[in-house]
């Protein structure tokens, strides 16, 4: 027989490959296709954003070279968009009917009752945001940023409870042998999860209100966990009734083919290392190191005030790049405090006189000046750079921040590596241009250990959950050959 993967012969019954490590089993391959579909999508959506932010400047050179034009030719070109717009906006609206079907608004009311799991994740995470900005000591961004991100996903949790409650109602109301006694149960705990949202919102109003809200969204969610199975795993309907320990079975399936397929992938990074040492890519740093220099980095941030954040930065940017192995040759950061501490302050600058909108693309600007002070540590005198512009980050983040109040934070892996491949492709070390070819299927499994362990341990884990996932990222980064 032969692999389904890469093709080479292996003995019969084989469960995985000799050459590339993958599983021969069929839902493993089931589970690659699904996440190579979503790769495929991720990076048609990330090529689109390019051209987009290309066209943006396009526009606006050809807006000031074509200034002279008249105002009966811009009545025209308006008119043109007009219709276009028009024919898109109809073109928008029947893909979306496409999918507002009966199977579609079930599997939104199964997710929509672990939106308080959801809002206790979210909580957390904007919690552990305070903490950063205090050390960073950035005013602005650390008593605006958490109030917009609280009202921005309750807003979009809000209309994901609302319009489960109303796709449940529809459903009801139009088909008949939907209403079973399971139906009205779950439309009963639809409408409580709604209840129990608003309360929970309304908490520093009324506290009171915040003990019951736990309480009905502890009910919720217990019916949720028994429903999703029922609706999105096996395909059945809201009028469907619980079967305790076939609904359990399905969750023990789910978690065993993601990690057969994580498997998989370590698998070939580790026989990639075995087989040629001098092409693997990875990570070797430890959580125990990293939680050394965040330590530090909160006491000397602390002390001078904000000060020595520009050296501390350095710190763990020359710990990371010295713990970055790219195809065998490991790298190095050359940056010092100084030379950012000019940059750091203007920024900050920026950040206050523009009201917290500079620091939308200020990644872009760190991320330009950590690639001009990366280098290969066996090579001198030659830096890296980033060719990544600010416009596309922007672009980048938008589509990022929809779909992530739409999936209520589950598209975190896909919309990640979406963006990684971009900050990938865009990164040069030396005269080498990178690509990134990891998969968020791949990611995903990593991704929901570290989030369960922060929140089990308060996110002490966190050091070691960066580590953990740098660890599948930089083993997934390689010097892009195609651009010679």
């Amino acid at each position: 027989m032969f692999c389904w993967k890469c093709g080479s012969e292996i003995r019969e019954g084989a469960k995985f490959c000799t050459k590339c490590g993958s599983s021969q089993d069929r839902s493993s391959r089931h589970v690659d296709s699904i996440g190579q579909t979503i790769d495929q999508v991720s990076d048609r959506l990330g090529d689109t954003i390019d051209r987009a932010a290309s066209e943006i400047r396009q526009d606006f050179s050809r807006m000031y070279e074509e200034n002279h034009n008249t105002t009966s030719n811009a009545s025209k070109r308006f008119n043109t968009v007009s219709k276009e717009s028009a024919i898109s906006t109809d073109n928008t609206a029947t893909g979306i009917k496409r999918y507002l079907t009966v199977d579609n608004m079930e599997k939104l009311t199964a997710i929509s009752l672990f939106v308080p799991l959801i809002c206790l994740a979210i909580g957390i995470v904007i919690y552990l945001l305070k903490g950063i900005l205090n050390v960073i000591g950035n005013y602005s961004l650390r008593e605006n940023l958490p109030i917009i991100l609280n009202v921005l996903f309750d807003i979009a949790l809000g209309i994901v409870d609302i319009a489960a409650l109303v796709a449940v109602v529809y459903i009801l109301i139009s088909f008949v042998h939907k209403r079973s006694a399971y139906a009205y149960v779950t439309l009963a705990m639809v409408s409580l999860n709604v209840v129990a949202f608003f309360m929970i919102i309304l908490r520093d109003k009324y506290p009171v209100l915040l003990t019951v809200g736990i309480v009905i969204s502890a009910i919720v969610v217990i019916w949720g966990v028994d429903l999703v199975p029922r609706v999105i795993m096996q395909g059945e309907g809201i009028e469907s009734g619980p079967n305790i320990g076939r609904d359990m079975s399905e969750y023990g399936e789910f978690f065993k083919k993601l990690k057969e397929s994580s498997e998989s992938e370590q698998r070939e990074a580790e026989l990639a290392i075995i087989h040629n040492p001098g092409e693997a890519s990875y990570f070797d740093g430890r959580g125990i190191e990293l939680i050394g220099n965040m330590i530090l980095f909160i006491i000397v941030s602390g002390i001078t005030c904000g000060i020595g954040t520009p050296w501390m930065l350095c710190r763990i940017y020359r710990w990371r790049k010295s713990h970055t192995v790219i195809n065998g040759r490991r790298l190095a950061f050359t940056g010092t405090g100084g030379g950012l501490l000019g940059r750091w302050i203007l920024w900050t600058i920026l950040t206050i006189v523009t009201c917290g909108l500079f620091s939308l693309v200020e990644h872009v600007f760190l991320l330009r000046w950590e690639m001009d002070n990366t280098r290969y540590a066996d090579e001198t005198g030659t830096n890296g750079r980033f060719e990544g512009e600010w416009a596309a980050y922007i672009g980048y983040g938008i589509v990022q921040s929809i779909i992530l109040c739409i999936t209520c934070g589950l598209a975190w892996p896909w919309t990640t590596t979406m963006i990684t491949k971009w900050e990938t492709k865009n990164s040069v070390v030396g005269r080498d241009h990178m690509k990134y070819d990891g998969t968020a299927l791949g990611l995903l499994g990593t991704y929901l250990l570290v989030w369960l362990l922060d929140i089990i341990t308060f996110g002490i884990y966190s050091a070691w959950g960066v580590c953990r996932l740098n660890r599948y990222i930089y083993s997934h980064i390689h010097v892009d050959h195609s651009e010679g």
